[in-house]
């Protein structure tokens, strides 16, 4: 058998695995949550703001444009800066926080605080105005962690109104093959489209099988 023929049938059999855990994995999930009556959900299920500040960013800058924004926002604490520093930054040229920085990025994102996320977006863009419209859930409890789902179904929401020509998030479908170690910490992924690096990388599949 040639060395292709290998590398697509390898390739095959991991797509079949990963939906096999895939499904078992989302199933264990909602099975946790049956009975659920407060509206909690299981720990993987919630968002940071740092990855809100991540996703939101991109509706404005590509990784080229937020590189080469001026630093502007100050933390309350130095321990506090890490990998998302330009995703808060670009989060607050957007006009979304404030540049003083006191609460670190790290902590859960709330309903209450998402909520003026959006709020702030909607002011500066307009055309996100209805974008509250046909959510399946509401932003009552304020002090209440958002789940991770029903942020992606916002974010699957703000995508839907922004111009395609403006979008700088694509989806583009890859089999991973495998994966590689490289010296400055990330990880560099094999697939049948070529080498990708990635750092901080965070994998939203299951939660968007559960929408």
């Amino acid at each position: 058998m040639s060395a292709k023929k290998k590398l697509i049938l390898i390739g095959i059999c991991i797509g079949i695995i990963m939906i096999v855990f895939t499904v078992n994995v989302v199933r264990r999930m909602k099975d946790g949550n049956e009975g659920d009556k407060d509206g909690l959900v299981v720990n993987e299920n919630v968002i940071s703001r740092a990855e809100a500040y991540r996703l939101l960013s991109f509706l404005a800058y590509d990784k080229s444009e937020r590189e080469s924004l001026s630093f502007g926002i100050t933390y309350a604490d130095e321990s506090m800066s890490d990998w998302y520093d330009s995703y808060v930054n670009a989060v607050w040229k957007m006009g979304l926080i404030e540049g003083s920085v006191n609460t670190s990025p790290k902590e859960t994102l709330t309903y209450g605080e998402c909520k003026s996320l959006i709020d702030q977006l909607i002011l500066k863009y307009p055309r996100y105005q209805n974008i509250y419209a046909g959510l399946s859930f509401d932003f009552v409890k304020a002090d209440d962690k958002i789940a991770l789902t029903e942020f992606l179904e916002l974010f699957e929401a703000l995508l839907s109104v922004h111009p395609k020509e403006e979008r700088r998030v694509k989806d583009k479908l890859l089999f991973v093959l495998g994966k590689e170690e490289v010296d400055n910490g990330s990880g560099r992924m094999v697939t049948d489209q070529g080498k990708y690096y990635y750092q901080n990388a965070k994998n939203y599949e299951n939660q968007y099988e559960m929408l």
